[in-house]
């Protein structure tokens, strides 16, 4: 993981001279009129600015300390990998996800609801709407199922280009600036995410795989575990961000963590996440927060030890001048 170190401060502090490495000697020859010196107040110098190194040793700040970079979550869970699902995680799509389906599924006599489909969400469109028309008893062809697809594909591309969450490509380049590899894995079509992810994007994972590149997509483990062997880390050390029952299950079957986020269904539905994200800035804090606050704090505390060394200073200096 990347590391920064911080220095300990050996500079003038506000309104007061440098120190120097000159020895301060009292003039013996001046007379004893209780006025202070030039050598006894560039001494009070040299004191205020060893009370300033002190307090910044005191306060963990000092020269040779370091602090990590690295998401504090992912360092205590052994996190080497962040797996991230496209909609609903990457994409903020459930609006027009589930419209497409509405309006095809309608075409066709059945009609459903958000959550019937958010709940399906994870398998490939295929299977989405067999299992929907199953469930009303309606039988459809493979050239049925096939036509019906390109219809939600088009019918969702009509809705408008969704948008990416906000600050979600914020969070994947801290997260690969600290070292851990990334990937996409989405129950959607190769076809689906070319539409959407430009080259630069897709660059930014070092695995995507879509539902063209398994045999047996999300509930099963396939998807998350060939995620993994792409990127060469065990899945016990990865960690999955998912918002569907389906991905949530097959991310556990896979051996990874999973964090699920209620993008589009209740925390109830997703009860077999490890953790919960009500939103991503519920997932922003769980994984960085408590670094940032600790660095907020630190920042906070050498500010307060500045300010009392400068009023200390002031204050002796005013009396020397006396």
């Amino acid at each position: 993981m990347n590391r920064f170190t911080s220095s300990k401060v050996d500079t003038p502090l506000p309104g007061v001279a440098s120190s120097g490495k000159a020895s301060v000697r009292k003039n013996r020859n001046s007379k004893s009129s209780g006025s202070r010196t030039h050598g006894e107040r560039k001494s009070f110098n040299a004191i205020q600015v060893k009370r300033y190194n002190a307090l910044v040793t005191r306060l963990d700040i000092g020269a040779g300390e370091k602090e990590p970079s690295g998401s504090p979550f992912c360092e205590r869970h052994g996190i080497q990998a962040v797996i991230f699902d496209c909609d609903g995680v990457l994409l903020d799509s459930g609006k027009a996800y589930y419209l497409a389906y509405e309006k095809v599924l309608d075409e066709e006599g059945a009609a459903t609801s958000p959550r019937e489909i958010y709940l399906l969400e994870g398998k490939p469109t295929p299977q989405v709407l067999e299992a929907v028309l199953a469930g009303r008893g309606k039988s459809v062809t493979p050239s049925q199922i096939r036509e019906m697809v390109e219809r939600r594909r088009e019918y969702q591309s009509g809705i408008g280009r969704s948008e990416f969450f906000s600050g979600i490509w914020s969070m994947l380049a801290r997260l690969r600036s600290a070292g851990y590899k990334l990937a996409m894995v989405t129950g959607s079509s190769r076809k689906s995410i070319d539409l959407v992810f430009t080259s630069e994007l897709k660059g930014r994972f070092d695995a995507i795989v879509t539902a063209n590149d398994v045999r047996h997509p999300k509930p099963d483990p396939e998807p998350f575990s060939l995620a993994a062997e792409m990127m060469g880390i065990a899945s016990a050390n990865c960690l999955v961000i998912e918002n569907a029952p389906y991905g949530v299950e097959a991310a556990k079957a896979a051996g990874c963590r999973v964090i699920g986020i209620c993008t589009t269904l209740a925390a109830e539905d997703l009860q077999g996440a490890d953790w919960i994200a009500p939103h991503h800035n519920a997932l922003q804090s769980l994984l960085w927060e408590t670094e940032d606050a600790h660095r907020q704090q630190r920042t906070r505390s050498r500010e307060r030890a500045l300010t009392s060394c400068a009023a200390t200073g002031d204050r002796e200096n005013k009396h020397g001048h006396d």
